[in-house]
């Protein structure tokens, strides 16, 4: 079956195209406060520096020197993958969704996109040359979304397989009848539910175009909301963040343009949706489609769909309707 958009998110249950809204979104806020990238750490290994003060009347000395010699060694890991200066250049200046950004902003982005490669496994498939120019382009787009947040506000994953072009993916659908339809789809990219992230290199290298759609940033936005369970349009917001806000912007705004898309259907002519009618798939495709938007036509989506904007602002911390900066935040005590 054919998409307008050819991407995808894969769940782990095949079946009906438009998913149900949750009725509650309580549960999905993380009440914990941001999580750091030292908690990721210490939860994918054992040995992390955190885990040591477990150990029972350690001196406090020995305790510090195992921590600095856990840090030292993730700061040479970095240095081995620090990005070559001119392939980052070469990255900023082949898109304009990095022109918005100050210098900081960018040290701030490179920093995150060190940080990525050094966790996630490139893969290219069909004979496709995993360049570093390749992997540095897609980790600095992936990474523009979570430039005011973390790299584990992304759902779980390590690998990241790129086809040179569009490449085909079976898919089992069950009608309303309870029978199961088998056929193939060509797609641009694809975020498999706890598993990996595909892309076509034909459309996720950068473009001096802007436009609207962006494969990258589509298939990472259903990682940020993936990381609450499941790909539903409901990531793990921040807990100064209210879910009853999110669930009326958002299921309020997806609700009328499937209303809409049903009308045009029925009435045989063309649909008229704020945004691509892509985003009409569900409610996880809603999600994600807004998050192209927010990131390379903020001031229509704002227009448009005002209360999902104001929603995003807050999720990812800041207004790209203007220039991007970074602050570093302050030291806890």
């Amino acid at each position: 079956m054919a998409e307008a958009r050819r991407s995808s998110s894969a769940s782990s249950a095949p079946g009906a195209t438009r998913a149900a809204w949750p009725a509650s979104l309580c549960h999905r806020v993380h009440r914990g406060g941001s999580r750091t990238a030292a908690a990721s750490e210490k939860a994918r290994t054992k040995g992390g520096a955190d885990e040591v003060t477990r150990i029972a009347g350690a001196p406090l000395a020995v305790l510090d020197q195992i921590r600095s010699w856990h840090e030292g060694r993730q700061a040479r890991r970095l240095a081995r993958l620090a990005i070559d200066d001119g392939i980052w250049r070469q990255v900023m200046a082949a898109s304009p969704v990095f022109d918005n950004m100050s210098d900081a902003a960018k040290g701030r982005l490179r920093d995150l996109s060190t940080r990525f490669l050094l966790e996630k496994r490139f893969f290219g498939a069909q004979g496709f040359l995993i360049h570093p120019s390749v992997s540095v382009s897609i980790a600095a787009q992936a990474c523009r979304l979570v430039l005011h947040m973390e790299l584990d506000h992304f759902a779980p994953f390590r690998t990241i397989i790129v086809y040179p072009g569009s490449f085909v993916a079976e898919r089992e659908e069950e009608d309303e009848l309870g029978i199961v339809h088998s056929g193939y789809e060509e797609l641009d990219g694809e975020s498999m539910e706890q598993g990996a992230v595909v892309l076509a290199w034909s459309e996720a290298q950068p473009s001096q175009e802007l436009g609207t759609s962006n494969v990258v940033m589509h298939e990472f936005a259903h990682k940020l909301d993936e990381a609450s369970g499941s790909q539903n349009g409901v990531p793990i917001l921040h807990p100064e963040m209210n879910p009853t806000h999110w669930q009326l912007a958002l299921r309020g705004a997806y609700t009328r343009m499937v209303e809409e898309s049903q009308r045009a259907v029925s009435e045989g002519r063309v649909a008229s949706t704020a945004i691509d009618d892509y985003a009409t798939t569900n409610p996880a495709e809603f999600f994600a489609v807004c998050v192209e938007y927010f990131f390379l036509a903020p001031e229509f989506l704002a227009e448009n769909l005002p209360a999902v904007f104001e929603q995003f602002c807050a999720f990812f911390r800041e207004d790209t309707r203007h220039f991007a900066d970074w602050i570093p935040p302050e030291p806890e005590e």
